[in-house]
């Protein structure tokens, strides 16, 4: 018989190894991630085979509540945060297990502390890190059509924060970037937009 790998210590290794198992079948189904030999199917294997049934519910858990709302079939909207709103309780759940069972320990209570702190500290960093890029609507869109240019979004609102300013020229080439990822009728019309303003702005008087 193979080997067998150690039970799980706790429900704070249970929540670690859900959260690294559904990071990895996500990020790959995205295309990212590093490349190795296993593919999805071996991930899901190796928890159905060697995971604890509480990690085994929460796995499926997790993908039964997001698949509806993936669209798969398709929705008027693209993205909401609520969305993961029940599909977390997997990894919320096995995190609450773990710090019920630490509770007591005389070392909890400055870990906890100090890893908020540490946390808090990262994220405003982070945050105003991002202030260059959050102080007007071009600086925004600008760098979120750099950072993901194949997202129609980014570069239709781009293009509406350059035509708002009489950018027009900018406005128009991303427009038409608009149009290329999202071919439809709302996005000529805003290609015409540009051009009334364009005929408008020569228009003596």
């Amino acid at each position: 018989m193979p080997a067998r790998f150690p039970p799980l210590l706790s429900p704070l290794a249970e929540c670690a190894l859900l959260l690294l198992l559904i990071g990895a079948v996500y990020a790959r189904s995205l295309g990212f991630g590093f490349q190795t030999a296993w593919d999805d199917g071996d991930y899901v294997a190796l928890l159905f085979r060697y995971g604890s049934k509480r990690m085994r519910f929460w796995y499926v858990w997790f993908w039964a509540f997001l698949f509806p709302v993936s669209n798969l079939i398709p929705m008027n909207t693209f993205y909401h945060d609520r969305y993961l709103y029940l599909p977390a309780l997997g990894p919320l759940v096995l995190a609450g297990l773990a710090l019920e069972r630490m509770r007591g320990r005389p070392w909890i209570r400055p870990a906890l502390l100090g890893g908020i702190a540490g946390l808090g500290a990262l994220l405003a960093v982070a945050a105003h890190g991002r202030t260059a890029v959050w102080h007007d609507p071009i600086a925004l869109w600008e760098d979120a059509a750099a950072t993901s240019p194949q997202m129609f979004k980014a570069r239709n609102n781009l293009a509406v924060a350059y035509f708002e300013a009489g950018r027009l020229d900018e406005a128009e080439r991303e427009f038409r970037a608009t149009y290329r990822l999202w071919p439809t009728p709302q996005a000529l019309g805003s290609l015409r937009q540009v051009e009334i303003a364009r005929c408008r702005s020569h228009t003596p008087g």
